[in-house]
């Protein structure tokens, strides 16, 4: 991650469209390409104004938001940040939520006399921040929290949704309500926010990877209940929305009937993050539930990492109509 040395948040227009843009500066250009564009990019501000009441110890710059920007696939314990005045807020969130497009740029020198590049890493569509970063918040205050109970619980949903009746839809809200209803084990809510967080990420270009986890969540929601059918249909989805989802690899190679597409999904988490305490266990469950050696299963699993392109789906999880996953 070193190779980022700066990050600005600046509104382009393309095809008269106005729209947020965020532009990772680099000092080696192919090797910042070739290590972060097969990866999602999850965008997270936080309002700083409330942050400070709560955290008095820490000092914060004088700026509104804090725009957080993790590689969770690859980096989950880390983030890139970068600050965001009140003025330049306004302007970001209006171009935001009238285009419903948030764009991921690359730019950068290879060596000191190179000329510089840029490349596009991603675009997502339909996607709003919340750029309140209240959501980010909430997050950030439940992530820190050893002990959470249900009254806990019930306060940071109830502040949630206020924040949606407020200031409207923002990815990954739903999500996040799914994920703090499934804590106090209301799993009919869980799944009702979940299909929130889904419906509102469809567009006329179809799904956009915004609900990826959304997506994902749910199947393990259906993988716990038993629904084994259900699970496997929707992590293929996540693995389409997102074909790097460390975690969704990991969680549909356990549900496979076909061995040989459960290494290669074990082998593309591999290659992903090959220290996850994860990926040995799951490589003990198939060892078992197929008779094999784990030892020889991880050395089948560490020769096909070094041939799996990552660069691409694999062909046995490519999905034409994601309609077919939410017809009532």
């Amino acid at each position: 991650m070193d190779h980022i040395k700066d990050i600005r948040v600046e509104i382009i227009s393309e095809n008269d469209i106005e729209f947020p843009a965020v532009i990772f500066r680099t000092d080696n250009f192919d090797r910042s390409v070739d290590a972060l564009r097969n990866f999602k990019i999850t965008p997270l501000p936080i309002n700083l104004d409330i942050l400070k009441t709560l955290n008095t110890e820490e000092s914060f710059p004088d700026k509104f938001l804090r725009l957080e920007l993790s590689f969770e696939d690859i980096f989950p314990l880390n983030a890139y940040e970068t600050y965001i005045s009140s003025e330049q807020t306004d302007f970001l969130s209006y171009s935001n939520k009238s285009s419903k497009r948030l764009r991921f740029i690359i730019e950068g020198k290879n060596g000191i006399f190179g000329k510089t590049n840029t490349l596009v890493l991603h675009d997502l569509y339909p996607y709003v921040l919340d750029w309140k970063g209240i959501l980010g918040l909430f997050m950030l205050k439940r992530l820190s929290m050893k002990n959470i109970d249900n009254v806990q619980i019930n306060n940071f949903i109830n502040s949630l949704e206020l924040h949606i009746e407020e200031n409207g839809y923002a990815t990954g809200i739903f999500t996040e309500l799914g994920y703090l209803n499934k804590m106090k084990n209301d799993l009919d809510r869980s799944v009702e926010c979940y299909m929130l967080e889904i419906k509102n990420s469809f567009s006329d270009n179809g799904l956009g990877n915004g609900c990826s986890k959304a997506v994902n969540n749910l199947a393990v929601l259906y993988k716990q209940n038993n629904q084994i059918e259900k699970a496997r249909d929707l992590f293929k989805l996540a693995l389409n929305l997102n074909p790097n989802y460390f975690e969704a690899n990991l969680s549909i190679s356990g549900l496979l009937n076909d061995l040989n597409l459960s290494l290669k999904c074990i082998a593309r988490a591999y290659k992903i993050r090959s220290d996850d305490p994860g990926i040995d266990n799951i490589t003990e469950i198939i060892s078992e539930l197929h008779g094999y050696d784990p030892v020889e299963l991880k050395s089948k699993i560490t020769n096909l990492s070094e041939i799996i392109d990552i660069s691409k789906p694999f062909d046995e999880f490519i999905i034409e109509d994601f309609n077919v996953f939410f017809t009532d």
